[in-house]
């Protein structure tokens, strides 16, 4: 295996090749003479690390931290001599990924509990280390089958609760995708053929839809304008529970549109427009207004044969980036906290703050960090980004700390409210404030979801 490993490594510099090659025979030593349950080589799982990342053109520093994940854990290897030979970025990457000694607890809850805080932690640092872990995951769902069933079923569980979303807030969409696939079959083995069947049957409509959809543009646009029309299909899991919850297979999927230059996604979103019927309040600009890394795109829903149909218009460029997800940005050089914070705010260290129980934080952090995000906009349409499920206090924090302190209503779309009111994705809201500090805010932490809410309302009821 080692063979392949450096043929897919040829695009690193020599002097990196040398360091790969030097952290294979590290990692091939450490681990002799342990096997896996398979009864295969222990070695074999550390390159499959590897071969992925590898797939993914990662660099140097990712890569020799994915072949040594495993060695402070499972040998006599210390942290110290991996920093001597390979470097303190490495050795900080490997203590991230390294998990606590099991004999200090009893409780098998806490024990995940403490590893998830201390891989998380880490990975604010350098997020390198999730990546890392989402991978290790992958091949460890890969090989799942020959551990005991007993275990099987609570490992795809926390993969779905924690590595499905981490890998989401990586945009590593493809891995999130087999994760997903392999854990409902473990997880919901009776449903899974014909949950398949169900997205196989769909996919052939969407097909022909969007077949459909680029003849009749091609009527409507310049003939100078490039595009191409597809579909995507959401993770199998994700799918499954968006089908329950809607009944709605248009739920499962959205049409892409990619062409060449932001003026020409403009120009196709007015012929969209023109065909079909859009749906009003539905339409999101991320070119104008870019406020993620990674998704440049106009987003509009529209009516197609009395379905709901989600259409994005994306660039060539901007898909690339979106297949590569984080591994573009570390290829441009960008590491630590210039991508980390990005990616994923302060919701870590804040959850930190805000709770030392380590089984308290995991809750906390499942539903800020691990949560489907929402977008909603000030009175000056500047977007604001908030887990699924938070308030207009969450908002209130998280757009102006010291009017939200006086806040006594809020317009959530011009229409009075409650502060309390749970928020929809694209909601407007304007703060109602009065001319001095509430005096309600202790009943406020009831309401309050996001860490950032919490910190800033208990520092005011302590000053108070």
């Amino acid at each position: 295996m080692k063979e392949l490993l450096l043929k897919k490594s040829s695009y690193l510099h020599k002097l990196e090749l040398e360091q790969f090659y030097q952290a294979m025979c590290f990692a091939e030593k450490a681990h002799e003479g342990q096997f896996r349950v398979s009864g295969e080589p222990y070695i074999v799982h550390p390159f499959a690390v590897a071969e992925i990342l590898l797939d993914y053109k990662a660099d140097i520093i990712t890569l020799v931290a994915g072949l040594l994940h495993d060695v402070v854990e499972d040998t006599h290897v210390t942290i110290e001599e991996i920093q001597r030979t390979f470097g303190k970025k490495v050795a900080e990457i490997v203590e991230g990924l390294t998990k606590v000694d099991k004999d200090q607890f009893s409780n098998k809850e806490l024990y995940q509990a403490v590893n998830l805080k201390k891989l998380l932690l880490a990975s604010e640092k350098d997020i390198r280390v999730a990546i890392i872990k989402v991978v290790d995951r992958l091949h460890n769902m890969r090989t799942l089958q020959v551990k005991a069933v007993k275990k099987q079923v609570p490992y795809a569980s926390e993969t779905l609760k924690v590595y499905s979303p981490l890998c989401k807030k990586l945009r590593l969409l493809n891995i999130q995708q087999e994760l997903e696939d392999l854990s409902f079959l473990y997880l919901k083995r009776s449903k899974y053929k014909s949950i398949k069947k169900i997205l196989q049957q769909y996919a052939y409509l969407l097909e022909e839809l969007s077949q459909n959809i680029s003849h009749n543009m091609q009527n409507l646009l310049e003939p100078s304008i490039v595009y191409r029309v597809h579909y995507e299909m959401k993770p199998m899991y994700t799918a499954y529970s968006s089908l329950k919850d809607s009944h709605d297979v248009a739920a499962l999927s959205k049409i892409i549109v990619t062409t060449t230059g932001d003026l020409n996604c403009y120009k196709i979103l007015g012929i969209i427009h023109q065909l079909y019927k859009p749906v009003p309040l539905q339409f999101e600009d991320h070119i104008a207004i870019k406020n993620d890394l990674f998704n440049h795109y106009l987003k509009t829903k529209v009516e197609i044969n009395h379905s709901q149909i989600e259409i994005c218009i994306e660039t060539e460029s901007n898909q690339q980036i979106r297949d590569q997800g984080i591994f573009h940005l570390l290829s441009k050089n960008n590491t630590d906290q210039a991508i980390s914070y990005p990616l994923i705010g302060n919701s870590i260290s804040t959850n930190n703050l805000v709770t030392q129980d380590a089984l308290e934080f995991c809750d906390l952090i499942t539903f800020e960090f691990l949560q489907d995000t929402i977008t909603v906009f000030t009175p000056q349409l500047d977007p604001i980004h908030l887990p699924q499920g938070s308030t207009a206090i969450d908002f209130a924090f998280a757009f102006n700390p010291d009017k939200a302190i006086q806040m006594k209503y809020v317009k959530i779309n011009g229409e009075k409210k409650s502060v309390t009111t749970t928020l929809s994705h694209l909601d407007r809201i304007e703060l109602l404030v009065m001319n001095k500090e509430n005096t309600h805010m202790d009943n406020w932490l009831n309401f309050a979801n996001s860490s950032h809410a919490q910190i800033e309302i208990n520092k005011q009821l302590t000053m108070n």
